[in-house]
């Protein structure tokens, strides 16, 4: 409940199919709050150098259709999220996959210079989830090696994990076999799986598997 509070986790129910928002916070004192009409709405971050101060996603049912937009409600409630971090810009990242349909609204303020990447996870969650995540997969290839025993490959996903413990920006990496199977049982495991809750406003994973 600590950390929960540390991150300002709040959830807000919606209208349409989004069943609710949840948003975090990065940690330590906010900027000044920006107004809510200065914050605009992109479809990916600008080119000048931002840092991401707060973090929203809208979950959708994954038998219901994903609209190619937010409704204004989901997008009013991320910006103001945003807006009370002194963001000047709300990013829209639309996750439709089989396994889970969201939006993430991503609140970035100017910055002078880059900030890092999302640090490595290494809260303690995140160990057993990884292993469990790839008991999933090696459990889904072994049907699979089944229906075609003479399959080989392995495969790689990269992958950020959200303030909520759930993955998103989950891809498979170049060195990765195209088989579309294998892939399917790695990326579904880190879609199903929960990483436990991270320090800030995310960290990065990676799942290796192999038949």
């Amino acid at each position: 409940m600590t950390r929960l509070l540390a991150l300002a986790a709040s959830a807000l129910t919606v209208a349409a199919c989004a069943s609710s928002i949840r948003s975090a916070v990065a940690p330590g004192p906010p900027a000044q709050a920006n107004e809510l009409f200065l914050v605009d709405v992109l479809e990916a971050p600008p080119s000048r150098p931002t840092e991401l101060v707060s973090l929203s996603v809208a979950e959708w049912d994954r038998d219901d259709p994903l609209p190619a937009q937010p409704n204004e409600d989901v997008v009013d409630a991320m910006k103001r999220v945003a807006a009370a971090q002194g963001a000047g810009v709300l990013v829209i990242e639309r996750l439709d996959t089989q396994w889970r349909r969201a939006f993430y609204g991503l609140g970035l303020r100017f910055v002078e210079a880059p900030p890092p990447e999302p640090p490595e996870c290494t809260h303690p969650e995140a160990t057993q989830a990884l292993a469990d995540a790839r008991r999933r997969a090696q459990a889904c290839l072994a049907l699979v090696r089944q229906q075609r025993p003479n399959l080989q490959g392995a495969v790689t996903v990269a992958f950020e994990i959200d303030p909520f413990g759930a993955a998103r920006l989950a891809a498979t990496t170049p060195d990765s076999t195209r088989d579309g199977q294998v892939q399917a049982c790695a990326l579904e495991a880190v879609h199903r799986t929960d990483f436990g809750t991270p320090p800030g406003l995310g960290c990065r994973l990676r799942l290796e598997v192999a038949l």
